[in-house]
């Protein structure tokens, strides 16, 4: 039987063992594609492999109870996309990196971006969550997967107007926490 994604999705969900075994099958080429591409964007020496990205992505999307699963295709690679993107910040937190000075570019796959320095960033998004979650979701949808201000529009249903009001108040926030925590990594220094 050729089942489809989103029942796919809900089934593994469930603890389907079998429809996660399917699931996997059906999606690892393009969760490879988004794994190289991230793994690229950060330096050289990056401890993961491809493959190793892609299943530590998939364990944390279906290996946690009270991990909400993705309800479609599209939400999916979104939750795929941004938990690949925590791994390998993760990684950069457990290999003692900390850097200052965190950029707010456009476009995180420039490669003018110390990826390194996107742990900071990660902090500073935990700490916007708590402040106004849809402008940080917002954030995420336009700085970390790069989607258009259509396809956010779609995505959260919400006006260009509003989005993008919230992504001004996103970046002002993360420009003043982040200068807020450099200057305090100075002061100790």
């Amino acid at each position: 039987m050729d089942r489809d994604i989103t029942d796919l999705l809900q089934a593994a969900g469930r603890g389907d063992l079998e429809a996660q075994g399917e699931l996997f099958a059906r999606v690892e080429r393009e969760l490879k594609g988004l794994a190289r591409r991230e793994l690229v964007r950060w330096k050289p020496g990056s401890a993961l492999h491809t493959t190793a990205l892609v299943g530590e992505v998939f364990l944390r999307l279906f290996g946690r109870d009270g991990v909400p699963t993705p309800r479609s295709r599209r939400h999916f690679y979104a939750a795929a996309a941004l938990v690949m993107h925590d791994v390998m910040i993760d990684l950069a937190r457990a290999n003692g990196r900390r850097p200052r000075n965190v950029p707010l570019p456009d476009d995180l796959a420039s490669p003018a971006v110390d990826h390194a320095d996107l742990v900071d960033l990660k902090l500073a998004l935990e700490g916007l969550e708590g402040v106004d979650e849809r402008s940080a979701e917002v954030f995420r949808l336009r700085i970390v997967l790069g989607l258009s201000f259509e396809e956010m529009t779609r995505t959260l249903g919400l006006s260009r107007s509003t989005v993008e009001r919230d992504l001004r108040f996103a970046r002002s926030w993360l420009r003043r926490r982040l200068s807020d925590s450099s200057a305090q990594g100075e002061e100790r220094a």
